[in-house]
C-alpha cells in the first residue's frame, strides 16, 4: 500500500482550487464529472465513494446537516 501524505493531498487540492477557482467541495467534485448523490441505507456511514461503469460516485448520509455534508464531501474529495 501507497502512504499519500497530508502534503500530497493539500497540493492536489489547491491545484484544482486553482483551476476550478472555488473551494466548494460539491462545486470541485462536480467540476471533476463526479456523481453525487445522497443516501439513507446506512445510518452509521457518512459518506462513500465508488466507481462503477467509469463513473465515480460519492454518496453522503442524508442524516447529516450542511455544513457536516460538505466536511464529508471534502473527505471523499480527497
Amino acid at each position: 500500500m501507497i502512504y499519500l501524505g497530508n502534503s500530497y493531498i493539500y497540493a492536489k487540492v489547491e491545484k484544482l482550487v486553482k483551476r476550478f477557482k472555488t473551494r466548494d467541495p460539491f462545486e470541485l467534485l462536480d467540476c471533476m464529472n463526479v456523481v453525487v448523490g445522497e443516501t439513507s441505507n446506512y445510518k452509521k456511514l457518512k459518506g462513500y465513494c465508488f466507481m462503477s461503469c467509469q463513473t465515480i460516485y460519492v454518496m453522503i448520509s442524508s442524516f447529516l446537516s450542511e455544513e457536516e455534508q460538505r466536511i464529508v464531501a471534502a473527505h471523499e474529495l480527497g
